[in-house]
């Protein structure tokens, strides 16, 4: 049984991975995959990632003439570097989604891997240039 339950503000996640090592806190989260790594080699921590709920999504401006081109949308979609995004936006503690719904249940099946061939084809299409 817990007869307290404390909650601490933490600046940084630095300083939260050492609060695990010294023992003053036993469970903490919103750590770094570097941290996660070094953590786990420490004996007696046990760190790890877990799945949740939450996602992000890049979204457009329906209502802007050019993000209202169905094309422009496209070509943009091509250009973005999902990978890059997660490993420098999550620290690589992310998966990659097309959709709020499930990838493993979702029928849609977009570009794999950004394509500026593409992007730029779809671009000269719609007399774009430059």
């Amino acid at each position: 049984m817990i007869d307290v339950l404390v909650f601490t503000e933490y600046d940084n996640t630095d300083a939260i991975a050492q609060a695990l090592k010294l023992g003053e806190v036993d469970a903490a989260y919103t750590l770094e995959k570097t941290q996660l790594d070094t953590l786990n080699a420490v004996s007696g921590i046990e760190a790890g990632a877990y799945a949740s709920f939450g996602f992000e999504y890049l979204g457009y401006n329906l209502l802007d003439g050019l993000c209202a081109d169905k094309t422009i949308r496209h070509a943009i979609d091509y250009c973005v570097d999902r990978e890059t995004v997660v490993e420098m936006s999550y620290g690589g503690l992310a998966d990659i989604a097309y959709g709020a719904v499930n990838n493993d249940g979702f029928v849609y099946t977009p570009a794999e891997k950004r394509e500026l061939n593409i992007c730029l084809l779809l671009l000269w299409r719609k007399g774009c240039s430059g």
